[in-house]
């Protein structure tokens, strides 16, 4: 699905990027931290307009898993040279754990007559793969972020501990990496996760030590992932979230946030919204970035970009950062 440029226009007058990307397009692809409203697309009218509170709805924006625009969308806003889509679906695994490859695909499952047609369009990672690759070519660059489901829901997979996950949800991340090379693609901006442990959610669950022991594995991972590619024909671009959302949570005020630990919707996308949503957060949900903490995001994959083009390198480290 291609972005809709015109949705965060009036945001963004005067912001402009000086950076020159080495390709013509980015194609996203994940979970919803770049679903631009693909899972939206997909179940709306068929769930009737969503009683189970599954979908993003009135108190998000667009179909998008925060209040406002998403970092991909205000990328494809600063980069009119640049055709910028996604195919990433809300609530993707990396990962495929007994036949479920989405966070939802249970509760879709569970719905009569239609749960396994919905479930099949609730995509993972590896089901998003043949539509990015029909028409990548080596002038594409690719936005791959993924992994924060596979964490949070490790106890609903059946799994003890959250480090449990990690290795598989690499496995497949590096099955999907040697796909893209398969399919030509040039240019892959690899995302870390930022600590899935300091989501309010996890801190309500009483999980916030495991889970950013487990972020800091998976984060690990990632990096040597992309090291070991180091003479493949892709080259790899590592977006460190991590230490962004590291410097965030440890001086919001700095980057104007006045709460970092809770979120505005407390429960499923259907709840009741708090009384001052107005107020600048970090996360919108439970697990989500609001608007604010996504331009952020996109403000630093400029920067990403454009240290880059100063300094070539194909990891940016951060395997060392607050251990």
């Amino acid at each position: 699905m291609t972005i809709r440029r015109l949705f965060i226009a009036a945001l963004l007058l005067g912001c402009s990027s000086a950076v020159s990307a080495s390709f013509s397009r980015l194609v996203a692809i994940g979970d919803s931290l770049s679903d631009t409203g693909n899972l939206f697309s997909e179940l709306e009218d068929a769930l009737f307009g969503d009683p189970f509170g599954l979908l993003p709805t009135d108190n998000y924006a667009n179909g998008r898993f925060s209040n406002g625009p998403i970092w991909l969308d205000y990328f494809a806003a600063t980069h009119d040279e640049l055709t910028v889509e996604s195919y990433a679906i809300g609530g993707a695994y990396a990962s495929t754990y007994a036949g479920n490859d989405n966070a939802i695909d249970q509760d879709l499952l569970s719905i009569p007559f239609v749960g396994q047609r919905l479930a099949s369009r609730a995509d993972g990672l590896a089901p998003q793969l043949p539509s990015v690759g029909s028409g990548l070519g080596d002038d594409d660059g690719v936005a791959l972020w993924i992994g924060g489901n596979d964490l949070l829901d490790f106890a609903s997979n059946g799994f003890q501990d959250p480090l449990q996950v990690v290795q598989p949800a690499l496995d497949s991340i590096a099955s999907a990496v040697e796909q893209l090379i398969g399919f030509g693609v040039s240019e892959l901006l690899l995302f870390n996760l930022p600590d899935i442990g300091a989501t309010p959610g996890a801190r309500q669950s009483g999980q916030s030590s495991s889970l950013r022991q487990a972020t800091l594995a998976f984060n690990t991972g990632l990096e040597s992932l992309a090291i070991d590619h180091d003479s493949s024909p892709l080259n790899i671009t590592m977006i460190d979230v991590f230490t962004r959302f590291e410097q965030i949570l440890a001086e919001p005020e700095a980057y104007g946030f006045s709460d970092t630990t809770t979120g505005c919707i407390d429960g499923p996308f259907d709840s009741t919204p708090c009384s001052d949503p107005q107020a600048v957060r970090v996360f919108w949900d439970e697990i989500h970035p609001t608007t604010q903490a996504h331009r952020l995001i996109a403000e630093l994959v400029d920067e990403t970009l454009s240290r880059r083009e100063l300094e070539p390198e194909l990891v940016v480290p951060v395997s060392t950062l607050a251990l």
